[in-house]
């Protein structure tokens, strides 16, 4: 009757193999978190719910900033196409991925095929090649500052022979590399000590990572998504959102490790690259105006809370004008 269970990051805890297991007795309950529900599994926020109840209490991310618990931040949202290639390839997915819902009644039994899919697709908007194109024109424009963060896409992406090793003038093929490897090289071209921080090393190997990153001994980490939760760098002040799922949860956690507060610190900038269909776009208008919306809504949230909010969105202006997506500004 006396016991007290308090649940950290308790979006967790909405796996059916928590079920019954969360100290069932405990008379009083509390769980926390910045991203509690999930934005599609409606059983799962059930299960949740049935360890927590309701939400009784939000602070939001203004209200953090307004009383200087999370760093002021300025949002730079850079537009970037598809190529012609990427562009009909994510038509043919979504094609195949609409007729899998629609000849089917029990969605469950086309679960597998239905996630291969919809996974090799974010994949390809993830690993967009024009990303490269764009990351090296920013960073050539401005260079790149001590305790930059680079979170990449786990896909990969096409580059120039001639970035590699086929030397100047070459007529050999485009060659696939994954993004954070093509990341990590434009990075080192600017002279910066970079670390990759993914699951390929070790607990051992990122706690050494952290703690030169932190002494500014290596001044950028190419991340995918271990950086996501449970991290804490607030000595970082730049981020570039290079690949971002539609999950709310990552751009939440990824903007609240950005913006912790540091020594120093005055503010922070985030870079976000907005993919947007190409102006040869093979489906329909609507088809990409849906796609827009649908990176809008991250857009969105992180611009709204910014130091700029209406300056913050005017590189996509282009894009909402053609769409009839101004609104989506204001």
């Amino acid at each position: 009757n006396r016991l007290f269970f308090i649940g950290d990051e308790c979006h967790h805890h909405n796996s059916k193999g928590y079920s019954g297991k969360l100290l069932p007795g405990a008379r009083f309950r509390m769980g926390l978190s910045a991203t509690p529900f999930h934005y599609l599994d409606e059983e799962a926020n059930d299960r949740l719910r049935e360890v927590y109840g309701q939400s009784v209490y939000q602070y939001s991310l203004a209200d953090a900033v307004r009383d200087k618990v999370l760093t002021p931040y300025e949002y730079n949202p850079l537009p970037v196409e598809l190529t012609q290639a990427e562009a009909q390839e994510y038509l043919e997915l979504s094609d195949q991925i609409a007729r899998i819902f629609a000849s089917t009644k029990d969605r469950n039994t086309t679960n597998d095929q239905l996630k291969f899919l919809l996974m090799k697709r974010a994949r390809l908007v993830g690993a967009a090649a024009n990303k490269l194109k764009v990351l090296e024109e920013i960073v050539d424009k401005q260079g790149i500052e001590p305790f930059s963060l680079f979170y990449c896409s786990d896909g990969r992406t096409s580059i120039d022979a001639t970035d590699d090793d086929a030397g100047e003038g070459s007529d050999e093929e485009p060659i696939e590399v994954k993004q954070r490897h093509a990341v990590a090289q434009i990075i080192m071209k600017h002279g910066v000590r970079v670390s990759p921080f993914t699951s390929d090393e070790n607990r051992w190997q990122r706690r050494e990572i952290l703690s030169q990153f932190k002494s500014g001994e290596t001044q950028a980490l190419v991340a995918i998504r271990c950086l996501d939760e449970g991290i804490d760098v607030p000595a970082c002040r730049t981020a570039y959102l290079i690949a971002s799922s539609r999950n709310p949860r990552q751009f939440i956690q990824r903007r609240g490790l950005i913006l912790r507060r540091s020594e120093g610190k005055e503010y922070a900038k985030i870079y976000d690259f907005v993919v947007v269909m190409p102006e040869s776009w093979p489906g329909t208008e609507q088809g990409a105006s849906d796609f827009l919306k649908n990176e809008l809504s991250r857009v969105a949230d992180f611009a709204s809370n910014s130091l700029y909010p209406a300056s913050s969105i005017a590189p996509l202006m282009p894009w909402l004008k053609k769409y009839g997506l101004e609104h989506h500004a204001a």
